[in-house]
């Protein structure tokens, strides 16, 4: 099944069971995919909806921060939850050691091992690992496997 098909099925579900955070997290989701085929004139692809879903998992963590900075457990909880709700559609994260064999391949391949290239590598890395690996832990990979 589609993962655009699947956030309708799970919509509904949500919807039935009057589980409104989880309804609300897919709706705003479904909403952000919308905005995002609309401003392409295209249905995206699963790639593209899977950047989507890590984005808005990505802004959910930062702003637990300054939920909890300002000592607001009751929107910590909540976000958390959203957060589990967005998860469930992410593809397993890479091990540190298969991220670790993937920059060790490529740079192989592109024959850069110095400083300079570093961003070169990541990203050809990031290209291949799209979702799996976020941006902060590829690029400290790099720099360890550069030094």
């Amino acid at each position: 099944m589609k993962l655009s098909e699947q956030l309708v099925k799970d919509f509904k579900k949500y919807l039935i069971n009057k589980q409104s955070v989880e309804k609300n997290t897919i709706q705003l989701l479904r909403a952000e995919i919308l905005n995002k085929s609309k401003d392409l004139h295209r249905d995206l692809t699963e790639e593209e909806i899977l950047e989507i879903i890590s984005k808005e998992i990505k802004q959910k963590n930062s702003a637990i921060d300054e939920f909890n900075n300002a000592n607001r457990q009751d929107l910590v909880e909540q976000t958390q939850k959203e957060i589990k709700t967005l998860q469930v559609y992410m593809p397993k994260p890479l091990s540190i050691e298969e991220l670790k064999s993937i920059i060790a391949e490529t740079m192989s391949e592109l024959n850069i091992y110095q400083k300079n290239g570093m961003g070169t590598i990541i990203k050809e890395v990031k290209s291949q690992v799209g979702v799996r690996a976020d941006g902060k832990t590829i690029s400290m990979l790099v720099k360890e496997a550069l030094i």
